[in-house]
């Protein structure tokens, strides 16, 4: 059996999608889950930063953990499910869910 055998586009396309390279996730096309999960994406990182720096406490607020971790889980989940479904597509009924509240 030979071994010097040219490789085509299509070995290289079949090989990377056997090994997972190449995959990534998904940009939504819809502009509104784009700027959905920009938004979210800013809230989470700015209410966790406020956190690390104890801004509750310059306020004179108090919360407990467990109100932040609750609060950082579901800004979480909003943007992952905002961001793309099990098929690599966003899900058409998001918009519409958060609108509601």
């Amino acid at each position: 059996m030979s071994t010097d055998r040219t490789v085509s586009a299509d070995d290289v396309r079949a090989a990377q999608d056997a090994q997972g390279e190449g995959e990534s996730i998904r940009v939504p096309a819809n502009p509104f889950h784009k700027h959905l999960i920009a938004v979210i994406g800013a809230i989470l990182t700015v209410l966790c930063l406020g956190w690390t720096v104890n801004v509750p406490y310059y306020f004179g607020t108090a919360f407990y953990q467990e109100q932040f971790l609750a609060t950082v889980l579901g800004l979480a989940l909003a943007l992952a499910f905002n961001a793309v479904d099990w098929r690599g597509k966003p899900p058409m009924w998001a918009g519409a869910a958060c609108l509601n509240g």
